[in-house]
């Protein structure tokens, strides 16, 4: 394969991405269910026609001593792949989403078209995290749609690849200067968490599991009435969506300890950071301009949810205000300690093992919806999967549709029962819908 002319080299996040995809799949799903037939024809051309304006999807990644790079690579006609499902429909989601892309391999994405029965169509996109994020992932997936359902759309000229996160970083946050502030923020962040006490690790969690995975996911949905109560409730109590769930998660982990001691524990939030640059990265430009914030809490066996909920907004709020969405990525060890090769992505795996308290993640987009298409309306659930992590025992994804709120419970059934996630999701939509009664 020749190289195509060299774009840019990959930016923190997108080498961390890329390194853990060499021995731990880090691809993510967007799928969406339609209440009727769709044909393969018209998907197809509605994405190679997106994949021609989308720079992201004509590019690879290379590899040049200890740099990895963006190189021009040329476009090809992407076929969509057609299953018939012989078992749950999602369960084939998350059996296509675990297999890696092949190293060097464009596009990074594939797309499915499932056939639910009854007149139903599930349409899934994978993406490789190093080109792309959840909110960018989600719009381009709703383009997708929009265009293969047959909602006119003017074709869009390809603009440039955007740049790496960390290129719009404030100036304080790039080079030398923003090295030394990430390397302080580590250890200020350490000694934090060794003042919250011993953070204990998930019970009963088979960590030497390591090689191979078996994707799961358990879903609560939330319906519209009881949102919009949920909505009012978190203004009253001066907090958010985002801090009741990741409160809610807590607690039901928290009974997993079995009993009434008080424990020290974390939470992992991806939060977006197009609100944090000094230039703007819209929503539609398939790119990667997320981080990691970790809040750590003390939680009683009966804590009230809307206190540890306000704890958990506070903390955000907190930590994305004094940089450390930024900081995060500056004290990623530099290349020269994690080559890119299997050496390298093993060396960072264990380095981050060992900076990382015990935790699970929350990683929340919002509402996704569109109401401006018509076409749309077709779409009765789209919302998000990901690969089980080697860091996060539990990964959760959420996201509002048309009124009604989806969480994913993702999780690797070779390293946790099946029926202790659904005590724990039980739990968590107990403690949620609660929260609104008086």
């Amino acid at each position: 394969m020749s190289r195509g002319a060299t774009i840019r080299s990959l930016g923190e996040a997108e080498r961390f991405f890329w390194l853990f995809d060499q021995i731990n799949c880090m691809n993510f799903a967007v799928y969406a269910e339609l209440d009727k037939s769709l044909d393969i024809t018209p998907l197809e051309q509605a994405l190679n026609e997106l994949a021609l304006e989308t720079p992201a999807l004509n590019v690879r990644v290379e590899t040049e001593g200890k740099k990895l790079f963006f190189v021009e690579a040329e476009s090809a006609f992407l076929q969509v792949e057609e299953i018939q499902s012989e078992r749950d429909w999602k369960s084939s989601v998350l059996v296509e989403m675990v297999k890696p892309f092949s190293p060097c391999s464009m596009p990074m994405v594939r797309c499915l078209l499932i056939d639910g029965g009854q007149n139903e169509s599930i349409v899934a996109m994978i993406f490789n995290h190093t080109i792309s994020d959840g909110r960018s992932a989600i719009h381009f997936t709703k383009n997708l749609l929009k265009r293969a359902l047959g909602e006119s759309y003017g074709s869009g000229s390809r603009a440039a690849l955007s740049p790496a996160m960390e290129t719009l970083f404030s100036e304080k946050y790039r080079g030398m200067s923003g090295r030394v502030k990430g390397s302080l923020f580590r250890l200020l962040e350490g000694l934090e968490w060794k003042r919250q006490g011993k953070l204990e690790p998930f019970p009963r969690y088979r960590t030497e599991i390591k090689q191979k995975r078996e994707p799961h996911s358990c879903q609560l949905i939330l319906e519209e009435g009881l949102i919009s109560k949920l909505k009012a409730k978190a203004r009253e109590e001066k907090s958010t969506l985002h801090g009741l769930i990741g409160a809610a998660q807590l607690l039901a982990l928290r009974e997993e300890f079995g009993d009434d001691e008080n424990h020290s524990m974390t939470l992992t939030s991806l939060a977006d950071m197009r609100g944090e640059l000094i230039r703007p990265v819209l929503g539609e430009e398939l790119a990667l301009q997320i981080t990691f914030l970790v809040t750590t809490h003390q939680v009683a066996s009966a804590e009230p949810i809307w206190e540890l909920a306000r704890d958990v907004r506070q903390q955000l709020k907190h930590k994305l205000a004094k940089g450390d969405g930024h900081l995060f990525w500056n004290s990623l060890p530099p290349p020269l300690l994690v080559p890119p090769n299997k050496l390298g992505a093993e060396r960072l795996l264990k380095i981050t093992r060992a900076l990382s308290p015990p935790s699970t993640l929350v990683s929340n987009m919002g509402d996704v919806s569109d109401t401006n298409s018509r076409k749309l309306s077709d779409v009765k659930s789209l919302s998000l999967l990901i690969c089980p992590s080697s860091v996060t025992p539990i990964n959760n994804t959420v996201n509002s549709w048309n009124g009604r709120l989806f969480i994913n419970i993702n999780y690797d059934a070779l390293k946790m029962d099946s029926a202790r996630i659904e005590r724990i999701a039980k739990a968590m939509n107990s403690l949620i819908s609660s929260s609104v009664e008086p």
